[in-house]
């Protein structure tokens, strides 16, 4: 049988699932690095995939979000205690890729100051039905103001409620209902 590590040791008796955050959050504070790893190890892929969804480009989302754990390891001591890892998680990733889609911007406007290219695909037409609507979606997406596109992929791609929505993007339910709407007729706007 595997080893518990210290913090699902630390957590094994606990039943309900915001104390485990609490319990959690506690030891990520103190910079325990044990800790930290089992956080990246279950927020990885959702990061990963938030990442993804918002700059189209699997490389470009790995090392976004090696720089939301980074941020995430020197301002977790910011976090309330009730505070849900996930959603700051998700708030982290979001700031990181509009930061990201910025300076992919910047590039692609003075590319020719440095010598570099513009950011058109490097790969030519997709070969696939598949790889074509994926392209379709992702291009779809980059025309969308960055707040948009990141409620589009919140509740889309990671599938999240409107309340939780609400409460990553510090929204009213009823704010997030409308520009959510607002961007769902914005994205069929552009991929027609």
């Amino acid at each position: 049988m595997k080893p518990l590590c210290r913090l699902a040791a630390c957590c094994a008796g606990i039943d309900d699932p915001d104390s485990w955050d609490v319990q959690v959050l506690k030891q990520v504070q103190v910079h325990d690095p044990i800790a930290f790893h089992e956080v990246v190890e279950q927020l990885k892929s959702k990061v990963f995939s938030v990442s993804y969804a918002l700059l189209g480009n699997a490389s470009e989302a790995d090392v976004a979000a090696q720089k939301v754990f980074v941020k995430m390891y020197h301002t977790v001591g910011c976090v309330p205690q009730q505070h849900d890892l996930v959603k700051y998680a998700y708030r982290l990733a979001i700031d990181q890729c509009c930061v990201e889609l910025r300076l992919r911007h910047l590039r692609k406007l003075f590319g020719w100051l440095t010598g570099g290219r513009s950011m058109s695909d490097p790969n030519g037409m997709p070969a696939t039905d598949e790889k074509r609507v994926q392209t379709l979606v992702f291009r779809g997406l980059s025309k969308l103001p960055e707040k948009e596109r990141a409620l589009l992929v919140l509740k889309e791609v990671v599938d999240q409620t409107v309340e939780e929505i609400a409460d990553i993007m510090d929204l009213e339910p009823a704010a997030v209902r409308r520009r959510l709407s607002a961007a769902r007729q914005r994205f069929r706007t552009v991929c027609d």
